[in-house]
């Protein structure tokens, strides 16, 4: 076997390691995801990270008009939006869970504070 032959030889062997490797990353990154979904917990801290991300909102109000806050903003978003796509990809159940967990707490997290507002307007009003 000539030296060209073997490099070619031990190229492909590289790459099949190599696909290998991202086969069985790409795997348990799967399974990681799901266990993480799996729990109350995970739900919470991938919404925490997802809404501090305005990941479904606009980034250019939060950079005042500031090119690097805006870089800055926007790397956020897509990182956040990455993650959003993987998970929803390998826990698709579980992502819609978690949102409909987030959004139940904050429609009681609105009613508390709409039931001090009124409280407080009403106060207010007998003031006048």
């Amino acid at each position: 076997m000539t030296d060209y032959e073997r490099l070619n030889e031990l190229q492909n062997e590289l790459n099949a390691v190599d696909d290998k490797f991202g086969r069985e990353d790409r795997k348990q990154l799967k399974s990681d995801i799901a266990a993480v979904m799996k729990t109350a917990e995970g739900r919470r801290f991938v919404s925490a990270i997802l809404g501090r991300s305005d990941v479904f909102g606009f980034v250019y109000h939060k950079s005042e008009g500031d090119a690097t806050k805006l870089a800055y903003y926007t790397g956020r978003r897509e990182a956040a939006a990455d993650i959003y796509a993987k998970v929803n990809a390998c826990a698709p159940e579980e992502t819609l869970m978690m949102f409909q967990e987030r959004n139940a707490v904050e429609v009681k997290r609105r009613e508390q504070r709409d039931k001090i507002l009124a409280e407080i307007n009403n106060i207010k009003n007998k003031e006048n």
